[in-house]
């Protein structure tokens, strides 16, 4: 399983850093999976309300990857 930031957190009030190569979608991963070996089990952007530094409710995506080996 993986687990990180959507990219289109970048838009939101959160803090990020200004580096959108940090950030990736579950389809992104999945392409780097050999298919061969791999099945994609879950590919998605769950969204979760998070708090900015000032106090500011935001909502966010994880960016989530679950994937079997299957070799």
């Amino acid at each position: 399983m993986s687990v990180g930031h959507h990219p289109r957190d970048l838009d939101t009030a959160m803090p990020r850093p200004p580096e959108p190569d940090l950030f990736y979608t579950a389809d992104d991963l999945a392409t780097d999976l050999p298919g061969h070996t791999w099945k994609v089990l879950t590919r998605t952007a769950r969204p979760r309300t998070a708090t900015t530094p000032d106090g500011t409710p935001v909502l966010i995506h994880d960016t989530v990857l679950t994937a079997r080996h299957t070799r």
